[in-house]
């Protein structure tokens, strides 16, 4: 709207009286321009017309990619009066816009974060049929003392409707089909009646077995198939396996099956009870009420006996429980009699410290708190003498999932965990009958859940799903990180806990975009037929599923015409890597200032090779694949909100784990240093054979005293990054940039604990970065309107008064204008770069206006003086510069779209944001050459915008048009300007109310984006500020202050309502409100809190168990983590490496 300010009402009336004289100055100007054209050196402009003519034939695109046709063809060779004026221009153009195709290479992200690969062949040595009950076997983790002998897997051809599988027969199987479609049934009761409902459809390569029925083999136990039928929906051919060869391993090395009893368990523990108990909200289900309890009797009169004969008694239940007879002496030495009252709490959720206890009389009861239970089956359960608990957590190595409580007086007895391990490396079998035992609490309805539910494990870029394919199923993600995209654009991202597919799934539509894995991912299928089957036996689900398909509605997806950038990809984050671009990076002090502002906003954790492999048996962290590790880090993922990986400076090991294991990567760089000088993150990144499919972040760091970044283009030319960010660091941060590869990190991590950690400035660049990561980031939308701008000045310094963070700015028309000062400068000086803008008077000097008047073809003035105006007050500045993240908005009328500028020269694409039609001419983008006008026609306050790039909460200042539309004059059919006039000015007749062509402009600006301005007057995440300045003229700039100092007022008390109303929302404006996707409890997030969790052993076929350690020293999360107290070989992750 600024663009009118050099026509006022005034102006057209002057126009009217000196278009003669205006004339005269034309034809004047044309005969002089010809003179001059007759005067120039005829020969020098044969030579620049002979140069163009030879640079235009000879471009080649591939050779010289920083020049194009399009390019030169915005150069008239007529311009110039010798070829070194032709070069000096086309430099310059060149300087301006660092890279004829870095405005593409920045929008256009790299194959790899948008293709999947291919999926994987059958291998020409194997059998379809023996390469599908491998791969059904795969994600079993068997041990490598078993191998599958291709003679015991059975091949049939069987016909439609027959039945494979029946209630009576052994449910020892692996059923996988080769051809055809077979059917999982169950009986559910419909009313009075009883009928078979299909709970799952198995095609080609999919498989049919129970993982429960594997630890009853191993018991040597018959494992019965109770509840389904198995049959074939088509004729088809399936190749079956008996899997009671295991029972026969497992008694030769019962040691290496505890790997795949724990990933049978950890699949329970995923697929059924958290996918059930989270999602479905029948937790309660999934536990058997009426199970079968150990002997009352036995236990009445316990609480009678004296203390040492309860000690005594007590050891040798609990040895039996465990399966150990024969080892009462030894636990007699290590178990502890512990006697509690009513109502003390024994276990708490999401808590490591996880010590087994046997129950030798009273009662527990075990729940999931503090989840809202509106469906009256929440996990709960209880616990009798005789049982031992927690026996999942044990078996899985993962947090508790519930309280304990004490509903009378209980007397129990306590293994410390460590004690426990020692125990599983001499007796494996206690691991079995552990999960044997945890299986009696299981439900028969959780059983058949089991079976039906897959469990997906997906390698980096394999698709979980393509466009097009038929949507029969909805994921749960549980671990690693997925990208949807559509048409080559980034849809959305998924982290731990999403839900992926559900819509389509609902809508029975084909799958509108590909999923791929952009790390490794495991994940629980959920298949249509069996939400269905849950529908019937448990109507309370419906409820459950209808917030899961209105939290799916809301995502962030946007069709495929959607103007609006890429969803952002930091959302949602769990691992973060941090690689350094030069060898003076000081990496170590970065990740320790990002861990210190992280800790206001989630319980973080700070890794590096150094603290790892201080608690690890010598060599874990140098080795390609080490299970435990793995294992110890995917569980931190559990715990910990967000972990820092801090890569090495070289290829190593850790190095490649970091990036596998990563949601993002930030590449950190020294930004006064050259780019082409810092190349070793690619170096780094090149170590991943798997490729770099994370989003990419930039990081360049500055000294306090920098007054603006630049150079930001040449890096983001020269690789694809998702953003940049550009942080001013304390000078304490460079003190260490000398030696950084080198410095020690013991004694610079002491120099944080000791200086720094616990103060945390909330305006600092680190504390935006914080935000940004842990998705609390907050963004202010400055809409269009004219003189009426000058209120953003007041409403920026009430933001600042209220300390509310700004991390990113944008804007339409003026508001784009006023953003494009706070970002380059953002504090209080953009608002006196403001009000100098307003108060030069030579914007309005009439002299001015007439000079820059025109023949009326495209507009009324050339935009020449407007533009040096523009670009007297930002300069040549980068948009990648800002200091803060920018976009502005303009209308592209070459194409009828929306157009988001985030990078190149600034003042350009926000003199096109300003551009009214009819007043100034249309601004031709510098790197496509399409014409561009003022955005306020499409979107004059883009708050939508900025939610997706990435903020949680935006603020929208609108000093827009109010909806005024009375007593307007009903002049008929045709108008005429004279009588308007001698209305208004005669004073014995009365005045008529009609728009002038500067109103009708104003509402024009208006009308094609009022609904998207209601729809961000009701989002959520919008807080809608309406200035009260209409009364405003948009051509007055003479009232700078008076209309400042309205918009500070009344943002001013704005702020302090909703801050006051609701402290939900003062955080949110504090920036420190997000609730993290977890399904761990918010905890204190202080510096010396420690994770303190004991590892399982790994013993395996190849390997055996190593000694203990002693106890390492409990210190702060950012230091190191207490990994156990008596360290032994960890056990394999259920969570299997990439390339295992």
């Amino acid at each position: 709207m600024l663009l009118t300010a050099a026509v006022n009402e005034s102006v057209f009336q002057i126009f009217e009286i000196l278009i003669g004289f205006t004339l005269g100055l034309i034809v004047f100007y044309v005969i002089a321009v010809v003179i001059c054209k007759w005067n120039a050196d005829e020969s020098a402009i044969d030579l620049t017309r002979k140069v163009y003519n030879s640079l235009l034939n000879s471009v080649d695109a591939q050779n010289h990619p920083e020049f194009s046709r399009t390019f030169l063809k915005r150069i008239s060779p007529n311009e110039f009066e010798s070829p070194l004026q032709l070069l000096a221009e086309l430099i310059r153009r060149q300087t301006q816009s660092p890279n004829g195709s870095a405005e593409k290479n920045l929008r256009t992200p790299p194959r790899e974060l948008l293709e999947p690969s291919e999926k994987e062949p059958i291998p020409g040595h194997l059998r379809p049929e023996i390469f599908y009950v491998l791969k059904a076997l795969e994600g079993l983790e068997l041990p490598s003392c078993w191998t599958l002998d291709p003679r015991d897997v059975e091949i049939l051809s069987i016909e439609a409707g027959a039945i494979l599988l029946q209630p009576g027969d052994l449910n020892d199987v692996v059923i996988v089909v080769v051809s055809g479609d077979l059917g999982v049934f169950t009986n559910v009761n419909v009313g009075n009646r009883e009928r078979q409902c299909n709970i799952k459809r198995i095609r080609r390569g999919e498989s049919y077995f129970s993982f429960t029925s594997i630890i009853e083999v191993l018991m040597n136990a018959k494992p019965e198939n109770k509840y389904l039928t198995l049959r074939a929906l088509k004729s088809c051919r399936v190749a079956k396996y008996r899997f009671t060869s295991f029972f026969t391993s497992f008694a030769n090395s019962p040691q290496s099956w505890i790997r795949t009893i724990q990933v049978i368990m950890t699949r329970l523990q995923h697929c059924t009870l958290v996918t059930c108990n989270l999602y479905l909200g029948i937790g309660g289900k999934c536990i058997d009420q009426k199970r079968k309890l150990p002997n009352k009797e036995r236990f009445e009169a316990f609480d009678k006996l004296s203390v040492e004969e309860q000690f005594e008694t007590g050891i040798v239940w609990m040895a039996e429980a465990m399966g150990v007879p024969s080892e009462v002496d030894v636990l007699r030495a290590k178990v502890k009699r512990i006697e509690c009252q009513k109502g003390s709490v024994v276990i708490e959720q999401n808590s490591f410290q996880i010590d087994m206890m046997f129950l030798a009389f009273g009662k527990f009861s075990l729940k999931r708190l503090p989840e809202v239970d509106d469906t009256g089956t929440a996990l709960s359960f209880e616990v009798f003498p005789g049982d031992i608990m927690p026996s999942m957590q044990i078996l899985t190595n993962e947090p508790t999932m519930c309280t304990g409580t004490a509903t009378e007086k209980c007397i129990y007895f306590v293994l410390p965990r460590e004690e426990f391990i020692s125990f599983i490396s001499i007796h494996p079998i206690i691991y079995l009958r552990l999960a044997f035992n945890a299986l009696h609490f299981v439900s028969p309805f959780a059983k058949v859940f089991d079976i039906a539910v897959s469990w997906i494990r997906i390698d980096t870029g394999q698709a979980l799903y393509r466009q097009g394919e038929r949507a029969n199923c909805m994921f749960i993600v549980m671990g690693g990180r997925l990208r949807a995209v559509n048409n080559r654009k980034i849809v959305e991202e998924y982290g731990r806990l999403d839900v992926i597919g559900m819509l389509d799934m609902a809508e029975r539509m084909p799958r509108k975009t590909t999923v791929l894995a952009v790390r490794f991912s495991h994940l629980v299928c959920v298949p249509e037929n069996l939400l269905g089957f849950v529908k019937i036996r448990y109507p309370q689900v419906a409820t459950k599923l209808l917030q899961l398909i209105s939290r799916c509605w809301k995502s962030p997806g946007l069709p495929e015409s959607s103007p609006i950038p890429d969803y952002t990809q930091i959302q949602n984050l769990r691992t973060i890597a941090v690689v350094p671009a030069s060898p003076d990076v000081p990496l170590v002090a970065f990740t320790c200032e990002l861990y210190n502002a992280l800790t206001k906003h989630v319980k973080a954790l700070r890794l590096s090779s150094t603290i790892v492999g201080k608690y690890f048996e010598p060599g874990a962290v140098n080795k390609k694949i080490d299970f435990g590790l793995m294992h110890w880090l995917t569980v931190q993922e559990i715990f910990y909100h967000l972990i820092i990986y801090q890569c090495d400076f070289h290829q190593t090991s850790w190095t490649r784990r970091c990036l596998r294991m990563a949601d993002a990567i930030l590449v950190v760089a020294m930004g006064k240093s050259s780019r082409r000088a810092q190349v070793l993150a690619e170096q780094l990144m090149s170590c991943n054979e798997k490729g770099i499919r994370q989003s990419k972040e930039l990081v360049l760091l500055w000294t306090e005293d920098t007054m603006a970044p630049s150079g930001t283009a040449e890096w983001m030319a020269a690789q694809y990054y998702s953003g940049c960010h550009h942080l001013r660091a304390p000078k304490r941060l460079f003190n260490w940039c000398s030696n950084a590869e080198i410095a020690s990190e013991e004694r610079i991590i002491q120099f944080y604990e000791n200086e720094v950690f616990g103060s945390i400035d909330t305006r600092s660049d680190f504390a935006r970065l914080a935000r940004i990561l842990t998705g609390n980031a907050v963004g202010v939308v400055f809409g269009g309107g004219g003189a009426r701008g000058a209120a953003h000045a007041g409403a920026l310094k009430a933001l600042l008064e209220k300390n509310v963070p700004i991390d990113m700015v944008g804007g339409t028309s003026i508001g784009a204008f006023f953003a494009a000062m706070y970002a380059s400068t953002p504090d209080t000086r953009a608002v006196d770069r403001m009000r100098d803008f307003f108060e030069d008077r030579s914007r309005n000097n009439i002299i001015d206006v007439l000079m820059d008047l025109t023949y009326t073809h495209s507009a009324l003035l050339t935009g020449y003086r407007f533009n040096k105006a523009v670009e007297r007050i930002l300069g040549d500045r980068q948009i990648e510069d800002a200091w803060i993240s920018y976009f502005c908005i303009t209308t592209d009328i070459t194409t009828s779209n929306m157009r988001v500028h985030r990078s190149g020269v600034m003042w350009p694409y926000v003199r096109g944001s300003m551009s009214i039609a009819g007043y100034i001419p249309p601004l031709c983008d510098p790197t496509d050459g399409h014409l561009l006008l003022d955005g306020a026609y499409v979107n004059n306050l883009p708050a939508d915008v900025m939610r997706s790039l990435g903020a949680n909460v935006v603020i929208a200042i609108d000093i827009g048009m109010a909806e005024d539309n009375s007593n307007l004059t009903d002049y008929g059919f045709y108008l005429s300007g004279t009588w308007v006039m001698f209305r208004n000015w005669f004073p014995f007749i009365e005045p008529v109310r009609v728009l002038n062509l500067s109103e009708i402009q104003n509402r024009l600006a208006y009308v094609c984006c009022v609904h998207q301005l209601e729809a961000v007057k009701r989002a959520p995440y919008c807080h809608y500020i309406k200035l009260p300045v209409d009364h405003y003229p948009i051509f007055n700039f003479s009232k700078f202050a008076d209309v400042s100092e309205l918009g500070y007022t009344t943002t001013l008390a704005k702020l302090t309502e909703l801050m006051e109303k609701n402290p939900n929302t003062k955080e949110k404006l504090l920036g420190i409100a997000k609730n993290m996707n977890s399904s761990i409890q918010m905890q204190d997030n202080t510096i010396s809190s420690i994770v303190n969790m004991t590892m399982m052993p790994m013993v395996t076929s190849t390997m055996t168990s190593s000694s203990t350690t002693g106890s390492p020293k409990p210190t702060r999360d950012y230091i190191e983590v207490n990994a156990s107290r008596s360290m032994v070989n960890p056990i394999r992750s259920p969570i299997r490496e990439c390339n295992s």
